[in-house]
């Protein structure tokens, strides 16, 4: 891990903060993924309407003027044309818009579903890290750089072994790599809380 931070040394420990881990309301209902899968249902609905506005007959009316020569007169005419539904009238392309909304409304409850779960699993996870983070650093923490402080002073009064000593330094050790590694699930974590709630209309 000590190639991420761009140093040599195993990092003993961190402090300070990688991002933002201030807590942030989630709507999952109105992440940009569902708002995007909602316009594609709205074109499906739109693609319909065009295609059955396509399918209409409508009937035809026209006036004209006509020249009677027998009688020397000029006649208004005028004449109503209404087509008959003996072709298709576009039912192809009608079934295929119907399916096409069948199709978006399928997607979009899908995407509603999978963002409603990661908008879960990333609260859930922040809320663990974040527990885990002040456990280490209220009691673990405290605790083992207490006891690496009592096996010094007992070893140069010459009350405690090397081994003593050396072990003490060990548990320190480990509890800062347990704070680094939990340090670091809570910034994942919460990252990916953010990537969820970035989504989101600022609205």
């Amino acid at each position: 891990m000590v190639s991420l931070f761009g140093v040599t040394d195993p990092v003993q420990s961190l402090s300070g903060g990688l991002i933002d881990l201030t807590p942030r309301l989630v709507n999952p209902g109105i992440s940009l993924e569902v708002r995007l899968a909602e316009a594609e249902r709205l074109v499906a609905e739109a693609t319909l309407r065009q295609e059955q506005a396509a399918s209409r007959l409508d009937p035809a009316v026209g006036l004209g003027i006509r020249h009677v020569r027998e009688a020397g007169a000029v006649a208004l005419v005028g004449g109503v044309s209404l087509p008959l539904p003996v072709f298709d009238r576009n039912r192809g392309n009608i079934e295929a818009a119907r399916a096409g909304i069948r199709s978006a409304e399928a997607n979009l409850a899908n995407i509603r579903a999978s963002v409603q779960v990661r908008a879960a699993n990333a609260v859930t996870n922040v809320q663990s890290a974040t527990t885990r983070v002040e456990a280490l650093e209220r009691s673990a923490i405290p605790e083992a750089t207490e006891a690496l402080r009592l096996s010094r002073l007992a070893y140069i009064q010459g009350r405690a072994s090397l081994v003593e000593l050396l072990d003490a330094q060990s548990a320190y050790r480990e509890a800062q790599a347990a704070l680094i590694d939990a340090r670091l699930a809570q910034a994942l974590a919460t990252a990916e809380l953010g990537r969820v709630a970035a989504q989101q209309d600022p609205q």
